[in-house]
């Protein structure tokens, strides 16, 4: 077992579970429980933006943190609860970059293949005045 280290990582496996309400399986040396279903804290990063309950989770750039999934890939699951200003913190590792983020959220993972956020819902977002440029 090995923190991911990519964005939307395409080998993730779970998420660690600090407190498993059920582990099948003996418990040996170096062993973790991994959480491959269900309600689990995840260490979240702000490196893709905010994230609202409902919003896709996937693994970020910064080892054991995850962050919210707007690009087709892996993901871990679904934010059960707003990453918001009350349970963020800045960031402890060095391998964030200034102005991010970090705090802890429960997600129901559930890994799945993402096909990334719909034309429509991203065309919605476009202010009506704002200009549309294509390459």
């Amino acid at each position: 077992v090995a923190k991911a280290d990519r964005a939307y990582q395409p080998d993730v496996l779970g998420i660690v579970a600090t407190a498993p309400g059920l582990v099948l399986g003996p418990k040996e040396e170096q062993s973790y429980a991994v959480a491959l279903v269900g309600r689990v804290p995840v260490k979240v990063i702000s490196q893709s933006g905010p994230i609202k309950a409902g919003d896709r989770i996937t693994a970020s750039d910064v080892p054991g943190y995850a962050m919210h999934a707007t690009k087709a890939g892996r993901v871990l699951g679904t934010a059960l609860e707003d990453f918001t200003p009350a349970n963020t913190a800045p960031c402890p590792i060095s391998d964030a970059l200034p102005g991010e983020t970090c705090g802890v959220i429960e997600v129901f993972v559930n890994l799945s293949d993402y096909l990334g956020t719909p034309f429509d819902v991203i065309l919605n977002e476009i202010h009506s005045d704002d200009p549309l440029v294509l390459d």
